[in-house]
């Protein structure tokens, strides 16, 4: 029986082949013809109302599944589409069928078993190297050439303007990118990334410029700077205990070290900070980190706020006994030193 059954689905096959050659080209009847708008709109509302049955449904899905695992029709399917996408026209065709319309998932979520047959499918799959190397070139050279559209450039703005996730979404991306950033591979692959991209003249200036706006953005904001420096765990240098070994024994108990981000003055962090009820600085500069810097400004920077700063370079520090005249004097002007 199960001989016949086989036999009967090769003369089925054999037979379908026979007609799709005889139906090819200029055989078929409606070769170089096109429906009529009407025509098409009568076949798309026949479409619309049409209701399919859940058993139809499931033999659609399982006869598509069955074609679909058949690799050499999958290749000659991805061979005539990259055909069909190199010409202009076609491409063209299809650009605008998807300009303006909304997406089919637009407002729509899947379910949660969709989600794991995803998932499923997706678990312990091998990408090609042709596609991770694809995949891991840097995006920002597809725009080297080019220039992105104004109603794009528009598009995009209107998109993200007004845009505002809720504390629980910003957490859950922030935990995720954590993790990401940990990644031994990720970091890996981002300093592989960044080093091409810094031999690319045409992008060395963006990144200058994007890395100089980051670090206004990020030391105008008191946030950012207290977040940076919890994560640094900053500690007083061998100058700056040298320092305070000294301003504790010229006058005792006036100053305490600040400069761990526990006082941060117009995004600043002061070295020593008086702790008596005076508005007073003293700041440490090192002869190598501030060489080149006028004093002035960092003095008229906390002035604006009440404090007046005394600031002391490095190498003051191997005259301690001028220094301590210098602190003093500084600290308590009525006080004369015998």
């Amino acid at each position: 029986m199960q001989g016949v059954l086989t036999e009967q689905q090769n003369r089925a096959e054999e037979r379908g082949r026979t007609l799709s050659e005889a139906m090819k080209g200029s055989h078929n009847p409606f070769y170089g013809k096109h429906h009529t708008e009407e025509a098409r709109r009568k076949m798309v509302q026949s479409h619309r109302n049409r209701r399919l049955t859940e058993d139809w449904k499931r033999k659609i899905g399982e006869a598509s599944r069955q074609v679909w695992q058949d690799p050499q029709r999958k290749e000659k399917m991805g061979e005539r589409m990259k055909r069909l996408w190199q010409d202009p026209e076609y491409r063209a065709k299809v650009i605008a069928s998807r300009t303006g319309r909304p997406s089919p998932m637009l407002g729509k979520h899947h379910t949660e078993e969709t989600k794991a047959k995803i998932r499923q499918k997706l678990k312990g799959k091998k990408w090609s190297q042709e596609w991770i190397a694809k995949h891991r070139a840097n995006p920002t050279r597809y725009w080297l050439d080019k220039k992105m559209p104004p109603e794009l450039r528009q598009k995009l703005s209107q998109i993200r303007k007004g845009r505002k996730f809720s504390e629980g979404h910003k957490k859950r991306i922030a935990e995720a990118l954590k993790i990401h950033c940990r990644n031994p591979i990720v970091r890996q692959r981002r300093s592989e990334m960044a080093k091409v991209s810094w031999q690319d003249p045409m992008i060395r200036p963006k990144m200058l410029e994007g890395a100089r706006k980051g670090g206004e953005a990020t030391w105008s904001n008191p946030r950012s700077i207290e977040r940076w420096v919890r994560s640094q765990a900053l500690k007083p240098n061998e100058s700056e205990k040298t320092l305070l070994k000294l301003i504790t024994k010229v006058v005792p108990n006036e100053y305490r070290y600040v400069g761990d981000g526990q006082v941060i003055i117009d995004g600043k962090l002061p070295d020593f900070i008086n702790c008596n009820g005076q508005k007073k600085i003293i700041e440490l500069f090192g002869d190598f980190w501030h060489r080149g810097e006028d004093p002035q400004t960092r003095i008229n920077a906390f002035r604006k706020f009440g404090f007046d700063t005394l600031v002391v370079w490095e190498h003051e520090l191997k005259q301690p006994k001028l220094l301590a005249d210098k602190i003093h004097q500084f600290t308590q002007p009525e006080v004369l030193i015998h």
